[in-house]
């Protein structure tokens, strides 16, 4: 949703509804193109930080709280970035747009889907901007927000990933989420609690180790 002001454009908000980490959970995010920043802050408005500063006009906006990112389009440079949560480690992974605008993360399948209303096409992309397609390049008109709906079904439990194996992949996932204390959906936290006691834990990292590497035949549950 974009709200419109004096000329000034506030893209409005990618709001975090967590379990852990009071330094993420409970927390919104949003753009400011008018301001050429990043912004969050607590649910209740307090706590304000400035995370990204200096980008020309960023305008959408998408969290991958699983894996501890946030996305962005800059469309005055026509790129989409990232960067962790707290807004360190940013990178550009797709360049050569026009002007990109509403963004949507598909974490399962590691896709990140954007519109440009510039070239007036639907688009997509791996997670670190390699492989972009072209979905829809005929037939819309200055498209300017998406969002994708649920996947049809849930992945197994402990294929955190999405992408139908239990390996080593998962148990690094889990780990970083059980260490930085990464808020999960209900849906995430069922795929990370592997003994099934509703926690998820350093425990549920061993079991999944366990399992991936073959010593533990069976998950608990």
């Amino acid at each position: 949703m974009y709200m419109y002001h004096e000329a000034k454009r506030v893209a409005v908000l990618f709001i975090v509804l967590g379990l852990a980490s009071p330094a993420v959970a409970q927390m919104m995010y949003w753009t400011s193109d008018s301001g050429q920043s990043i912004h969050r802050a607590s649910i209740d408005g307090g706590q304000i930080e400035d995370l990204v500063t200096g980008e020309p006009d960023p305008v959408g906006l998408a969290l991958d709280i699983f894996a501890g990112k946030m996305y962005w389009s800059d469309e005055g440079l026509g790129t989409i970035s990232r960067a962790n949560l707290d807004g360190t480690c940013i990178e550009t992974v797709v360049t050569g747009l026009t002007w990109p605008q509403g963004l949507s993360i598909d974490a399962p399948a590691g896709k990140i889907y954007w519109v440009d209303d510039g070239t007036d096409k639907i688009q997509r992309a791996n997670l670190d901007g390699s492989g972009v397609e072209d979905l829809v390049s005929s037939g819309i008109d200055v498209p300017w927000g998406i969002a994708l709906g649920p996947s049809p079904a849930p992945p197994e439990k402990g294929d955190l990933d999405g992408d139908g194996v239990i390996g080593l992949k998962d148990v690094v996932l889990l780990f970083r989420v059980v260490i930085r204390g990464l808020p999960l959906t209900p849906e995430q936290e069922a795929q990370g609690a592997i003994d099934c006691d509703g926690d998820v834990d350093l425990t549920d990292v061993l079991i999944l180790a366990e399992y991936a590497i073959g010593i533990r035949p069976a998950l608990p549950c």
